[in-house]
């Protein structure tokens, strides 16, 4: 009898292994970003996750279904150690009045039917938020977002209760040009995040989104060719989803590529309409959503029924799986505030 792969990882097949790192470094990444905010430190997280699984596939059970649950147990391990490293070597800082907050979507957008599809509910975000305004800031200065998450917590090795933890407050604060450590605080410990001098799709700092271009056909052949270049995951179509609500959540997006990248999302394949969804902050509106089949959940971004402003994201368990039964939500977030501020640690006004 053909054996499973978990069987065969066990037995220590590369092959098997490496099929795995394919199918699954994008969303253990995804999860390492959202866990600390720290776009260039998540590569890093992703490394050590998979030497980690090699070094401990002893433990991976032979049955069962996806190893995703047990690589996110591995993944939480390891970030608990970065963060207690970064604490050891990190001091915390006093936060002080600040500078320049994002102004909230403007009225008079189309309002909503209850019927749109998914290209046409896009659209109507789009032009909420192409009536935006830009926020000015300089190359030395930090975008600040702040949110309430609520995220799944893995256990290490497969064993034990996976569970998701209660909704609690989230600030981050991300150097506008990337060239600068920023900072999270979350459940009140500091966090230092790594600078990103190079930025990319993948890693994304505010000088750089204010280059991309904002035509809607351009920017998804920038985020296919991202995916083309190292492809994994659920496939082309589904991570460029993923890619493009990675780059509106915890940033500050100018208002014309904001527009840009819901026009591009509407393009996408496979997007649908989720008549009701509530945000990590209790916040009721409407949503489009994407499946991921291999992972058997679904992604949704949130949208206020009657600004169409972006309220947050939330992932929903779609399939049995060995972690969560099919209709819990295993991760949520709500933006409640972005602002440019002087330096990590402040606060707008």
């Amino acid at each position: 009898m053909e054996l499973s792969q978990r069987a065969r990882i066990r037995a220590g097949d590369r092959a098997s292994f490496g099929a795995v790192f394919d199918e699954h470094a994008s969303a253990v990444h995804r999860y390492a970003v959202r866990v600390t905010g720290d776009w260039a430190g998540a590569e890093d997280v992703v490394s050590v996750t998979f030497l980690e699984a090699w070094r401990l596939r002893g433990r991976l059970r032979p049955d069962g279904g996806s190893v995703l649950p047990w690589l996110y147990g591995i993944a939480t391990n390891v970030l608990r150690n970065r963060a207690r490293s970064a604490r050891r070597h990190t001091a915390a800082g006093t936060p002080d009045p600040a500078h320049h907050r994002a102004a909230p979507t403007s009225t008079g957008v189309p309002g909503l039917t209850g019927d749109e599809t998914a290209p046409q509910l896009l659209g109507k975000v789009a032009l909420a938020s192409a009536a935006g305004h830009t926020v000015p800031a300089r190359a030395d200065q930090y975008v600040y977002v702040r949110s309430t998450v609520a995220f799944a917590s893995y256990p290490e090795g497969g064993g034990g209760k996976a569970k998701v933890d209660r909704p609690h407050q989230r600030q981050v604060w991300l150097s506008v040009d990337g060239t600068h450590p920023g900072r999270l605080t979350e459940r009140g410990e500091n966090t230092t995040l790594d600078p990103v001098p190079t930025p990319t799709v993948h890693m994304p700092t505010y000088a750089y989104l204010r280059t991309l271009p904002t035509d809607p056909d351009h920017l998804l052949a920038l985020v296919h060719a991202d995916y083309d270049a190292t492809p994994s995951g659920p496939g082309r179509d589904a991570e460029a989803f993923v890619a493009i609500g990675d780059l509106l959540r915890e940033s500050l997006v100018p208002p014309t590529l904001a527009a840009g990248l819901y026009r591009a999302a509407a393009k996408i394949p496979g997007v649908t309409v989720v008549r009701t969804a509530t945000d990590a902050a209790g916040r009721t509106g409407v949503a489009v959503a994407m499946a991921d089949p291999k992972a058997g959940s679904r992604t949704e971004w949130i949208f206020d029924r009657g600004t169409l402003g972006f309220l947050g994201e939330r992932t929903v368990q779609v399939a049995s799986g060995d972690a969560f039964p099919p209709g819990t939500v295993t991760g949520s977030s709500a933006v409640t505030d972005r602002a440019v501020v002087d330096r990590p640690g402040r606060l707008p006004r």
